[in-house]
């Protein structure tokens, strides 16, 4: 999905916690770096002796892959695998061909050692990139009038801080792209669950606040950090699809294999704007579902639900559409103080007179473009695009769940039961709510 970048303030102080691994075993630990709060990136490394590398965390991908030596330098400016160098490579003979929302990127699978927060995976398929496209080097800017400044020299390298790579974490079925005739591997953490390293097959996701810049955020491998939210976690099953046609099928029963999911996907059923004294309310049929991707810097839903949504939320008057990025400036400082965001999921397929409802604070949803933060800025954003521009992928009619709402929320993801939980992120003033 689209990686937006604005530029950087010298006004923005570098939080960084100690990314330290669980004492108990089968559960690992590793930081998450907020960059600017376009993406979030993990270290691991590949290889017999390691190579490190820096990643970019996507939920809404399924495959790993890093840039080869035999990428041209000005398309892989950073650290490129060398499998000559590892003695623990394996070539598969497969290539591959990943789109996503502002590039792509192609090369051949291999296997390997892979090393991320102190566990090891034997024999993971992994993409070795030979050409990438707007990935790795250009980005979309929203501030035109100052460019991004060049990443400042710190206790950790610049190539420790840039994206050099993606993780993907969907389902297998995911790592086939499109219905190509080539088949689905294991990704990462499901290989982590069948060597058997981590405790309990889940994963788990906190992004921290978009002020947070650093190494503010965590995911954990195995277990749930329960200091990073508040509220009990509500489950939600995942939506199983129709392997054939990748349509998303209403029934979630039990009997259902890996091979039937593809996405961190949950049923949709509404959302609904509040501006403290009238609410917009839309209705979501459950299968449109709602995609949680943490590779997407916005949040996107059909302009005929962001349009009205902003007009409640901020007057007629109070944002503009940019088609260059399909997003919606809005003034910093419009958003009542009151107004909130609601998405409500259903966990039967089918409509529910008391669905699961996450409320936000719409304050949340505002992203300054040219300060450290709203009350600095002159220019924002709204955390919520439209999705007109993934046409191409044939996306257009799905909703995603971007970085702008998970900051609010604390995520697991259940590889073994499909579902995921969702609780509200500890000092975001969002709220889980379950009947």
């Amino acid at each position: 999905m689209p990686i937006f970048k604005r530029s950087q303030s010298t006004s923005i102080i570098t939080k960084r916690r100690k990314r330290d691994i669980l004492k108990e075993p089968g559960l690992f630990k590793s930081g998450l770096y907020n960059d600017y709060g376009s993406q979030y990136l993990v270290h691991l490394s590949v290889g017999t002796p390691p190579q490190k590398f820096t990643v970019t965390l996507d939920t809404g991908s399924a495959n790993l892959w890093v840039p080869s030596v035999k990428c041209n330098p000005e398309l892989c400016p950073h650290t490129r695998f060398d499998q000559k160098k590892s003695s623990s490579f394996n070539d598969t003979g497969k290539s591959f061909d990943l789109q996503y929302g502002i590039g792509n990127a192609t090369g051949v699978y291999g296997t390997d050692t892979v090393s991320i927060a102190g566990a090891t995976i034997q024999n993971q398929q992994f993409g070795l990139a030979t050409s990438t496209h707007n990935l790795l080097t250009d980005v979309v800017s929203f501030d035109e009038d100052s460019p991004p400044a060049e990443p400042s020299q710190g206790s950790l390298a610049i190539s420790d801080k840039v994206e050099n790579g993606i993780l993907g974490t969907g389902f297998p079925q995911l790592t086939v792209p499109g219905l190509g005739s080539q088949k689905p591997h294991y990704p990462l953490v499901f290989n982590m669950v069948r060597q058997n390293i981590i405790k309990d097959p889940i994963f788990s996701i906190y992004l921290g606040a978009a002020t947070d810049m650093g190494w503010a955020g965590e995911i954990v491998f195995g277990g749930i950090d329960s200091t990073k939210h508040s509220g009990d976690l509500v489950y939600l099953p995942v939506t199983p699809y129709d392997t054939t046609s990748r349509e998303i099928s209403l029934d979630p029963s039990s009997g259902k294999t890996v091979d039937d999911y593809f996405y961190w996907q949950v049923y949709s059923q509404g959302i609904s704007a509040t501006n403290g004294n009238s609410t917009t309310k839309f209705d979501v049929s459950p299968d449109k579902g709602y995609i949680f991707d943490t590779g997407s810097t916005l949040s996107y839903f059909p302009q005929s639900i962001v349009e009205p949504m902003l007009t409640g939320l901020v007057g007629p008057s109070g944002y503009s559409y940019d088609p260059s990025t399909s997003s919606y400036f809005i003034n910093c400082h419009g958003m009542p103080p009151n107004a909130t965001v609601q998405l409500q999921m259903s966990s039967t397929g089918s409509k529910m007179t008391s669905p699961t409802t996450l409320t936000i604070l719409a304050s949340k949803l505002v992203i300054p473009v040219n300060g450290a933060t709203v009350e600095d800025a002159t220019k924002c954003i709204f955390g919520i695009g439209e999705n007109t521009f993934l046409a191409n992928e044939n996306m257009s009619s799905m909703y995603l769940i971007g970085d702008t709402i998970l900051r609010t929320t604390y995520l697991v993801f259940d590889m073994g039961k499909k579902r995921i939980g969702i609780a509200a992120a500890i000092g975001s003033g969002s709220v889980v709510s379950q009947i």
